[in-house]
């Protein structure tokens, strides 16, 4: 699952506006895929090619995806 997923990131290669994506395996059977943008205007342009990127893979996806938007959704500065 996590192979297979990670290999397929390149497809948001050249993503104008896409800040970060990030893929964490939370247990043995989930994980978790996140993608930030650089502005809300660039997460709009986008959605179309995000929503296309993943369809291809259903039989991992439990669900909708969910989807939080908001000036600041969460923000980790080091």
């Amino acid at each position: 699952m996590m192979s297979r997923l990670t290999g397929q990131l390149d497809m948001f290669k050249g993503t104008s506006g896409l800040a970060r994506i990030l893929v964490a395996q939370v247990s043995e059977d989930r994980m978790i895929v996140t993608g930030g943008y650089d502005s809300k205007e660039a997460a709009d342009a986008n959605t179309e090619r995000a929503r296309a990127n993943f369809a291809g893979m259903p039989e991992y996806m439990t669900g909708e995806p969910v989807v939080r938007e908001g000036e600041v959704v969460c923000r980790h500065d080091r």
